[in-house]
């Protein structure tokens, strides 16, 4: 198996962030919030797009754990900084890609990030697949199954 993408990027974490903020503003989300929560060793980003508020956030830590479990890494390039810039990079191409579905008309924001819109539930905020995810396992319809 080859190595994930971007395992040797050397793109800075601020030019990634700054190509994020473009895409988000360039598809008209109205508010955009980037966030590191250093005690999860998760990143992020928050926006609003349609009035709804969105979520997405990618574990640095997993990046990190991929990077030192792939032989074909260097040394150098398995540690937390390095996951970071990876995280970012990741990050940035898991919205493009999916606001590429809404450019061309497939799909809405609401509809390829519904998993990660943000409501109350019983007075916390909630990413709704958090929420769903669980209710929809339980009562999910077997596939290819008499």
């Amino acid at each position: 198996m080859r190595p994930p993408r971007y395992f040797t990027t050397s793109i800075a974490v601020g030019r990634s962030l700054e190509q994020i903020r473009n895409l988000i503003q360039e598809v008209g989300a109205e508010k955009f919030l980037p966030f590191e929560n250093f005690a999860e060793g998760v990143i992020g980003v928050r926006f609003i797009f349609g009035g709804i508020p969105f979520e997405l956030t990618i574990s640095v830590r997993r990046v990190q754990d991929a990077l030192e479990g792939t032989k074909r890494i260097k040394k150098q390039h398995r540690n937390f900084d390095h996951a970071l810039k990876i995280a970012y990079r990741l990050l940035l191409n898991w919205l493009d890609n999916n606001f590429e579905l809404c450019r061309w008309g497939v799909a809405r924001p609401e509809e390829v990030f519904l998993a990660h819109a943000v409501a109350l539930v019983d007075g916390e905020p909630t990413k709704f697949g958090d929420y769903a995810l669980p209710k929809i396992r339980a009562r999910a319809l077997p596939v290819g199954e008499d």
